[in-house]
């Protein structure tokens, strides 16, 4: 539903990233559907590229700097220097984006995922384990980013090990057991 953030719960090896991975389309050999918009992601990677922001295991050239890992995805989708700068600040990155990515941490790593994943202002987004290696107050950050997305009528589902992110900021989940659909509904349901 827009405006909602849906928390992906399970145990290591539930199958949330592997559904997540289905989405993405970098997965074909599943039963069922996936529709994005009414529209079968089999029929369709178009319905993906134009709506959907994914972070998965987020992966850059680390002799470039984040600005230029940046622009190399803001050309293919056709977005300005300004598009850049704002989702750099967005993630809190503005004074890191002339740092050569190799010289990250794994945390400032994650924060850069999130600004890809944003770049192209997707009305959906998902999001694969986003707190992983953020110290409080990217975590603080992240949770006010995806707030701000879901008043402005984004869509997001993100995983998560941790109950206290999904508590914060989600009005619904799905928890998922060995591949399977459990739960979809109110998180005080199964408090």
């Amino acid at each position: 539903t827009k405006g909602e953030i849906v928390g992906l719960l399970g145990h290591n090896g539930a199958g949330k990233s592997t559904l997540i991975k289905c989405i993405m389309g970098t997965i074909n050999s599943y039963q069922g559907d996936i529709y994005i918009k009414g529209i079968n992601i089999k029929d369709s990677r178009e319905c993906l590229i134009k709506n959907c922001g994914f972070l998965l295991e987020p992966a850059f050239l680390d002799y470039l700097t984040a600005k230029e890992n940046l622009k190399l995805l803001a050309i293919a989708s056709n977005k300005s220097n300004s598009d850049i700068n704002r989702v750099l600040e967005l993630v809190s990155l503005k004074n890191a984006a002339n740092k050569k990515v190799g010289d990250f941490s794994f945390g400032m790593k994650q924060r850069l995922g999130l600004a890809q994943a944003l770049l192209s202002e997707p009305e959906i987004l998902i999001l694969d384990e986003p707190t992983v290696g953020l110290d409080p107050m990217g975590v603080k950050l992240l949770k006010d980013t995806l707030l701000k997305m879901a008043k402005n009528g984004s869509t997001i589902m993100f995983s998560s090990h941790q109950l206290k992110d999904v508590q914060d900021i989600c009005s619904r989940i799905i928890v998922l057991n060995s591949g399977s659909k459990v739960h979809d509904g109110d998180l005080k349901d199964i408090l």
